[in-house]
């Protein structure tokens, strides 16, 4: 059974119990019979939803645990790929400073030739240069908004509130 069929049927399990104690024709010990089974098969539903529930948390565990492994290999091959591409600029350094500048080699597999372009040198400090020369990221100070949102500025209210969550823990 599937965690959302069964608790469909706890709901409705519920739902009968209600019905059936909210019925005045029926006598006390046909609602004592009937709320008995209902009973025994809600504690069945509870247990099987307790099991799953379970289950999904060494699930949740055995994702986590895989995640990790994945953001490890990913460090990994992240300093790998730096190493590669040092290397690759110390080669091409290497190259440049050993052949004249538009000398041509060619072969069967690679050709070297030579191309122009033109970057900029900054001649200063950044925090020097004039507005129209910088770049400026604007993103939110949520660690501020939430300390001022918490002592209750009225100016933090204007523009973000405080939402409550319950987080899952699993250990």
């Amino acid at each position: 059974m599937k965690l959302y069929e069964i608790i469909t049927d706890i709901e409705t399990v519920y739902a009968t119990i209600e019905d059936i104690l909210a019925n005045p024709e029926a006598s006390l010990e046909a609602k004592e019979g009937a709320l008995a089974g209902l009973q025994a098969q809600l504690a069945e539903l509870t247990l099987a939803k307790e099991e799953k529930m379970l289950w999904l948390a060494r699930k949740t565990l055995n994702l986590e645990a895989e995640a990790e492994a994945v953001k490890a290999e990913k460090a990994k091959l992240a300093a790998r790929q730096a190493r590669l591409e040092r290397q690759i600029e110390g080669t091409k350094a290497f190259m440049q400073s050993a052949l004249t500048p538009g000398t041509k080699l060619k072969d069967a597999a690679v050709t070297i030739g030579w191309r122009k372009s033109t970057g900029v040198v900054l001649k200063g400090d950044v925090a020097t240069l004039p507005t129209r020369f910088q770049r400026i990221k604007i993103e939110p100070a949520t660690a501020v908004l939430k300390d001022c949102l918490q002592n209750g500025d009225p100016e933090a209210l204007e523009y973000a509130s405080l939402e409550e969550r319950n987080n899952i823990q699993i250990k």
